[in-house]
């Protein structure tokens, strides 16, 4: 089978596992998937979100303030397939898919700079179809993560710089418009992008010298696209986001240090104090710590940290037999004599982490998501270095050890996708907010029968929830209902036609019968409870949301 063919059935694979049963599979839209679906549907009908901002440039959403590009992408997809999850989930698998051409382009240019000619073409191959079945790639290609489309125009960019090195200066503005769309994506884009521009100008300084004049137009085009944004992220607003995340922000190794220091002063040690207990040193020891965490084996190889929404039950954003062949791939791209290539990957990996570690919550998988596909290079490169050594034994010998390597790899991919479709809708079905849609559904068959619908605020933005479920009209929400009003996470004043969003005071509630409450089962005060309508009870039978009349 010639090379082409076996890039198009490892992107038909990739295809294949990011859009089987994408609308089902995670089992309901978190809070960030409806808020941008909301907003999207809201955009294409009335060109507001909701909170009346014309074509905003940062969706303020819930105080989140997100980068525009994925909303506006999902306008596309709403308008072809209505306000439903796989509207606002097929940007991501789209793009996500897109990524594995991309990578096998891209790494067979990176690796062509070299004296690995001959072999880039496979090697590109085995790095395309390790993203294709990636736990980490497909996780965020099968939910509406901003971070994924990050990662393809960064990709897309980083080729288009490879090949204006090679040729036309044209590559060069296709990077600016690449590299651009990045920072309307996601937050951590914003700060790993004009790192990883400056770092490309040093690697390839030499080629730069000598044609400086292929830099200038494509980064007035950069500037160009990037100044609408300069306002936005230096607004209070705009600040919001990184306040809300900073590391410098929060309670941590700061003010530790700081305690530590009155100890010192106690003791009249000046010395320690100024030299050991300082601030600057707490930045460097907290940043370092939160750097590090990201290159944790159990972070990378056994799905060990964060948030489920994120991870697949004891599978990593790696395959574990990827383990040996990141090492022997990182080992072989040192041994390159053009040190371009390693300088670019090595650079990239580096990198990824830099923005995350200025955040609470490290490690972050979403937020170094940017790192892909650089580590499929490196794994890819392992593999090859693998094969060969043993295609110069005898047939049979290689034979066996490639049919090794071929079972390990597809018994992997068996595990993720057993843990993925079986246990993971059981395991994370409230970290993925299930039964909303349910009690959504139940609320708006029975509207006409009560004169209001009390939605307890226990539950996440339910007014995104509700609204995006209901498919509420956006014209009546902002113009009649007044849109979002109150922001943030602890919102207590939004309403929209029968529909309002508090926290809920049983003992005040009457027994009129005539308002239906909508609570979070555990949260619901006993008696109401025990007349509820309506349980919606998680997959493994838990019950999370009751519906009861006053």
């Amino acid at each position: 089978m010639s090379q082409k063919k076996i890039l198009v059935a490892v992107v038909a694979l990739a295809a294949f596992l990011r859009f089987y049963q994408l609308g089902k599979n995670p089992p309901s839209l978190n809070l960030d998937e409806v808020a941008i679906g909301y907003n999207a549907y809201s955009i294409l009908k009335t060109g507001r979100d909701e909170y009346r901002e014309r074509f905003p440039l940062a969706f303020r959403s819930h105080d989140d303030y997100k980068p525009p590009l994925y909303v506006y992408l999902t306008t596309a997809t709403i308008a072809a397939f209505d306000l439903t999850p796989l509207a606002v989930r097929f940007p991501s698998a789209l793009l996500g898919t897109l990524t594995i051409p991309l990578t096998y382009f891209l790494t067979g240019e990176l690796l062509s700079l070299g004296k690995k000619k001959e072999s880039a073409e496979l090697i590109a191959l085995l790095a395309s179809a390790f993203l294709a079945i990636n736990p980490w790639h497909l996780q965020f290609s099968r939910a509406g993560f901003e971070t994924n489309v990050a990662v393809f125009f960064i990709a897309a960019g980083l080729l288009a710089f490879l090949n204006g090195m090679k040729g036309s200066k044209k590559w060069l503005s296709i990077t600016a418009i690449c590299f651009a769309a990045a920072l309307y994506t996601y937050q951590s884009a914003r700060i790993f992008v004009p790192l990883l521009s400056i770092s490309l100008l040093f690697i390839f300084r030499k080629e730069l010298f000598k044609a400086v004049s292929k830099i200038v137009f494509p980064s007035f085009i950069f500037l160009i696209l990037i100044l609408p944004l300069l306002p936005v992220l230096t607004s209070p607003e705009g600040m919001m986001r990184f306040k809300g995340t900073s590391v410098f922000e929060h309670p941590g190794l700061m003010e530790k240090e700081a305690q530590r220091a009155v100890v010192d002063a106690a003791a009249q040690d000046g010395l320690s104090m100024k030299l050991i207990h300082n601030r600057p040193m707490a930045a460097f020891l907290t940043l370092a710590n939160g750097y590090l965490k990201h290159f944790a084996p159990d972070v990378l190889f056994l799905g060990m940290w964060g948030p489920p929404l994120n991870y697949t039950p004891n599978v990593g954003l790696l395959y574990l037999f990827e383990l040996p062949l990141v090492i022997w791939g990182a080992h072989e791209l040192l041994k390159d004599e053009d040190k371009r290539i390693p300088g670019v990957v090595f650079i990239w990996i580096l990198l990824a982490p830099v923005a995350a570690a200025l955040t609470i919550d490290v490690p972050s998988s979403t937020r170094i998501a940017v790192m892909l596909p650089a580590l499929q290079i490196l794994s890819a490169m392992g593999a090859y270095a693998f094969i060969a050594k043993w295609l110069r034994k005898e047939w049979s010998i290689s034979k066996l050890r490639s049919g090794l390597l071929t079972v390990v790899v597809l018994l992997s991919l068996f595990h993720y996708l057993h843990q993925y479709y079986v246990h993971a809708p059981i395991e994370y079905a409230q970290s993925w907010q299930y039964g909303y849609q349910e009690a959504v559904d139940y609320a708006v068959e029975h509207l006409a029968e009560y004169d209001k619908v009390v939605v307890s605020t226990n539950l996440r933005q339910p007014q995104n929830f509700f609204a995006f479920y209901s498919k509420y009209d956006p014209w009546t929400y902002i113009f009649i209902d007044g849109g979002t009003v109150s922001g943030g996470f602890n919102e207590d004043r939004n309403h929209f036609g029968k529909f309002e969003f508090h926290p809920i005071d049983y003992h005040s509630m009457g027994d009129g019968g005539k308002t239906l409450i909508i609570d979070i089962y555990k949260n619901m005060d006993a008696d109401f409870r025990k007349r509820a309508l309506k349980v919606i009870s998680l997959p493994n039978g838990e019950p999370e949301i009751a519906i009861t009349p006053s």
